[in-house]
């Protein structure tokens, strides 16, 4: 009878669920619950059914690919049915599996006893053994309740945490259309800053070409919506995206252009270390962008020279020394293409890859660092932009919301004469805006780039980046007596009403 007693507490069976695999098992439990094991985030629990047994779940493999490709293909919803449509199926699978076992160790244990082995001792043995497995299993059977799992968990591990992050997500839609009225509203308002604080350098003018740069959105929703905003608002000339237009590296994520249908601004992504080459490969398919893979392209006559990051950290980690190699080699293709196709601006993804550009170039763009960053560098202009993203996903993970950041780019007869930087906080739908006068003979403010890394920006680099805008070059909006216009910074903040 022991072996009767102890063979639930030690069954493990395994079923699949969606596109992940799970393991079924059971433990001796005071209160009867059920618990479900989510490694690395830990887990959530709760009572589910009668005592004495506790149903523990735990994750053992899942299939990212199957997962990104059904939430892609028809959404949460349908990837949740999935999951419902199979529980039924995998719960029958496991009690059949514990009442084979059980009868297989009935029939042992019946054979490990003295005396006559008949196959009628057999039966019974197998019979009792399945009993007693009913007997105990049976709570659990007549009285689940799975909707306790939804209505009291209770978390451990990293799971215990996120309470806000389980709301943030909740209520992601209606975050998401308050962002997106926010920004109807602020970007009116906005184009009344702009009509009262234009100067004569960079007054709407003939021949004015406007870029709206973006950068890390990382299948940001909130973040590519902005954008698609500000670029219709502000009828900017092009959206510049300079990478990371994806997080994990999986093919099934290059579907997120699928959110630019209709949008009549041209597009132009420049990939970065997380748009994988298995990404890259969708990309270029996709009728939506213009796909820019080591290439000029012309925006109203601006010529703008795209270097895709020639390296691919999405899910691992490269050594440092490969990165740096990876980078060299794309150096001598760099200086190529500036020597043979003359751009106005290159765009790039990682900074760091700006090296050939530096005084052959008068403007660089790029991304990565998560942070707004305005240098002169050998009398190259090189504008960071921060996360469009409001740093992706990992976003919803952090207690301080990092705000969604873009960049307006304008020039004059080719020159770059301005730079708005923008930012809207993803926790509330403010808008801050920073307008920078750009003069043709701005001084150097450092002199060299980062150093290339394999690493995203840590959290603190983010909260506590370097506020320095050209502060050296910086004066007030009036024209500089020797006729040369000055570089100018000013902030501008402003709230939708009842804020």
């Amino acid at each position: 009878m022991i072996t009767l007693v102890v063979l639930p507490l030690v069954f493990r069976a395994t079923a699949r669920l969606g596109p992940g695999e799970f393991s079924f098992g059971f433990a001796p439990s005071t209160r009867g619950e059920t618990e479900i094991a989510l490694a690395p985030l830990g887990s959530l629990s709760a009572p589910t059914h009668a005592p004495p047994i506790k149903v523990k779940i735990a994750l053992q493999e899942v299939d990212v690919i199957d997962a990104i490709g059904s939430a892609s293909d028809g959404g949460a919803k349908d990837l949740e049915a999935q999951i419902r449509d199979d529980l039924p199926g995998a719960m029958v699978q496991v009690l059949l599996r514990l009442a084979a076992i059980s009868a297989l160790v009935g029939a042992g244990a019946a054979l490990a006893f003295p005396g006559r082995r008949s196959p009628v001792r057999l039966l019974s043995g197998s019979i009792v053994s399945i009993l007693a497995t009913a007997a105990m299993i049976a709570p659990v059977v007549m009285t689940y309740s799975p909707d306790q799992l939804l209505s009291s968990p209770q978390l451990r591990g990293q799971l215990a945490t996120s309470d806000s992050l389980i709301s943030k997500v909740a209520g992601l839609d209606t975050r998401f259309g308050s962002i997106e009225s926010r920004a109807d509203v602020l970007s009116s308002r906005i184009a009344d800053l702009y009509s009262s604080a234009t100067t004569k350098e960079i007054s709407r003018a003939q021949g004015e070409v406007v870029i709206l740069h973006v950068s890390d959105l990382h299948l940001s929703g909130v973040g590519l919506s902005l954008a698609k905003d500000l670029a219709e608002k502000f009828k900017v000339d092009a959206v510049v995206d300079t990478g990371d237009f994806t997080s994990f590296g999986f093919q099934p994520e290059a579907g997120f252009t699928d959110q630019l249908r209709g949008f009549k601004v041209p597009y132009y992504l420049v990939p970065g270390n997380h748009d994988s080459p298995e990404v890259r490969s969708e990309l270029k398919r996709s009728p939506y962008i213009h796909y820019v893979d080591n290439e000029l392209f012309t925006v109203k006559g601006l010529r703008i020279l795209g270097m895709a990051d020639p390296t691919n950290t999405a899910l691992k980690t490269i050594p440092k020394p490969r990165i740096d190699e990876t980078y060299r080699k794309q150096f001598k293709t760099t200086a190529s293409l500036i020597q043979s196709k003359n751009p106005d601006v290159i765009a790039v993804h990682n900074p760091v890859q700006l090296k050939p550009a530096l005084g052959k170039v008068a403007v660089a763009i790029a991304g990565h660092l998560h942070l707004f960053k305005l240098e002169v560098i050998d009398g190259t202009i090189v504008a960071v932009v921060g996360s469009s993203g409001a740093t992706g996903i990992g976003n919803l993970l952090v207690d301080k919301s990092q705000p969604h950041r873009f960049e307006l780019l304008r020039f004059t007869d080719r020159k770059l004469v301005a730079i708005d930087q923008i930012e809207v906080k993803a926790d509330g739908g403010d808008f801050t805006l920073k307008r920078i006068m750009i003069r043709p003979d701005s001084p150097n403010t450092s002199d060299e780039l980062p150093q290339p890394s394999s690493e995203e920006p840590s959290r603190e680099q983010v909260q506590n980046e370097d506020p320095r805008v050209l502060d050296s070059v910086t004066s007030t909006t009036e024209p500089d007596p020797s006729g040369s216009t000055t570089i100018d910074s000013e902030s501008t903040s402003t709230t939708s009403p009842g804020d």
